[in-house]
């Protein structure tokens, strides 16, 4: 099964579970259960299934279980999944050179989910804005994704007093 091991709270995973062997036979029968999603089963002639969409709303360890089954026997295997909520932490402030940068982590991050990182200078008021050049989006590692406010041509972060950080997930 291949499934990353943490995993955004409100965003969807899909994973995968492939049959390997020297001549499996074919049909296959899988059958999935997800912690807080709906059982699903599909046969057919092909070595590898996909149970699309998984969603979670609540944090917490969440259990994968999937079968596959033929007319010869059948395996089922398991894995844990960690979901956590998204949060943006600065690390702390360094210098590098005469340059001013914000270290950053997201926590909550899922592996190979893209995440946008914005900023506003005030806690309560004002619009986020892209912190990444031209809004590019920072791709997630499991559990933590550190991250670099460098600023950029249109935007000196070397002298604003306070910078507010959020990281937005773009696509799970």
């Amino acid at each position: 099964m291949k499934a990353p091991g943490f995993a955004t709270r409100g965003g969807s995973l899909n994973l995968t579970a492939t049959v390997s062997g020297e001549f499996p036979l074919t049909p296959i029968t899988y059958r999935w259960s997800v912690t807080d999603n709906a059982d699903t089963e599909n046969t057919h002639h092909e070595l590898t299934d996909t149970r699309s969409a998984c969603l979670w709303n609540t944090i917490g360890r969440k259990s994968i279980y999937v079968s596959a089954s033929n007319p010869l026997g059948s395996i089922k295997v398991q894995q844990d999944i960690e979901v956590a909520v998204l949060a943006c932490d600065i690390i702390g402030r360094h210098w590098v050179k005469a340059l001013k940068a914000v270290d950053l982590v997201l926590l909550g991050a899922s592996a190979g989910a893209t995440y946008r990182i914005e900023y506003r200078k005030s806690l309560n008021s004002g619009s986020w804005q892209s912190a990444a050049p031209d809004g590019v989006a920072v791709i997630g590692e499991d559990k933590q994704t550190p991250w670099t406010d460098l600023g950029g041509p249109d935007r000196d972060i070397t002298n604003e007093p306070t910078l507010f950080y959020r990281a937005v997930l773009i696509q799970p």
